[in-house]
């Protein structure tokens, strides 16, 4: 009972902090796929040079799906050449989430405006992003892996193998 202000309704206390931890866990959830699909695109990028006819409309598709990841990643976890130079930056979702969890912890009163208002500014954000996400995930890079192998790339990751000109 040694609380200096002590919350009007602990339920609601943490239901804030189980919410500020279900968005960290989404957001950690995307930037790893983000970062998955940047690696593929690079053994993508290599098993086109390995291709017996490599055409370039291969790489802009690839280029096309990298730039829209790292524009992402910026929105997710914020510019990093903005953070060398040592510019003012706008909280990123991740700051965003970052800063209610580690200023909320171990806080047992309500809380603050500030903090509910930044949650829900990255929920929001974080919403967008998702979306944009799992269309990708979904749909534009299950095409190209598969796409890849009718054209007969090598391995790629996560690309299910198909043969080409051999029939049953």
């Amino acid at each position: 009972g040694h609380q200096a202000l002590p919350a009007k309704d602990p339920a609601v206390v943490n239901a804030f902090k189980a919410k500020a931890a279900e968005l960290s866990r989404v957001e950690q959830s995307a930037s790893n796929a983000m970062g998955e699909l940047l690696s593929e695109f690079g053994a993508m990028r290599k098993a086109i040079g390995k291709m017996n006819v490599a055409d370039e409309a291969w790489l802009d598709r690839i280029g096309k799906m990298e730039k829209t990841i790292k524009d992402l990643q910026r929105q997710l976890s914020g510019d990093p050449i903005k953070v060398q130079l040592d510019m003012d930056l706008t909280p990123s979702v991740s700051d965003r989430i970052g800063r209610v969890i580690y200023e909320s912890k171990y806080s047992s009163s309500d809380p603050t405006g500030t903090h509910q208002k930044s949650l829900g500014i990255a929920e929001e954000q974080l919403k967008s992003i998702v979306s944009h996400l799992k269309g990708i995930l979904e749909k534009d890079i299950v095409d190209l892996r598969a796409d890849l192998q009718k054209a007969g790339a090598p391995y790629t990751p996560n690309a299910i193998p198909s043969f080409k000109g051999i029939t049953d």
